[in-house]
């Protein structure tokens, strides 16, 4: 972790997690896209991140990376929503080195928005010739 101090306690269990780091829409959205629990980098990084310090996280692919940091930022949006903040602006922006990875990534986040509070989630690629393109999946 950054800023120093020691790094809080992993969230080995959904069940564990207050409220102020997994909301009951959230909780309820893990569910019923059969997260169980969290996986190692998950219960590592999140508490982490829902603390305000950074994190990274090198782990395999299908280890859960994505759901760590989106899990943070879907806690933010929804707490942003609920206090009447949420249409000022984005909530949050995730840099993907790839297409693919971007479009694995917003179709993750738009499962997590919209499950929680009825969020979305926008994919802003680079296109050609300096043009850039959004997709509409």
């Amino acid at each position: 972790p950054s800023r120093g101090g020691a790094a809080p306690d992993p969230a080995r269990s959904f069940d564990a997690c207050p409220a102020s780091a997994l909301p009951a829409g959230l909780r309820r959205t893990l569910a019923k896209m059969g997260f169980a629990a969290p996986t190692a980098v998950q219960s590592q990084a999140a508490p982490v991140v829902l603390c305000g310090l950074d994190a990274v996280a090198v782990a395999p692919t299908g280890s859960g990376k994505t759901l760590a940091f989106l899990w943070p930022l879907v806690v933010h949006a929804a707490a942003r929503a609920e206090d009447g903040k949420g249409g000022a602006g984005p909530s949050g922006l995730v840099l993907c080195p790839t297409r693919e990875l971007a479009a694995q990534t917003t179709a993750a986040a738009r499962k997590l928005l919209k499950g929680t509070f009825g969020g979305t989630a926008v994919c802003v690629t680079g296109g050609t010739a300096g043009r850039y393109e959004m997709t509409k999946e």
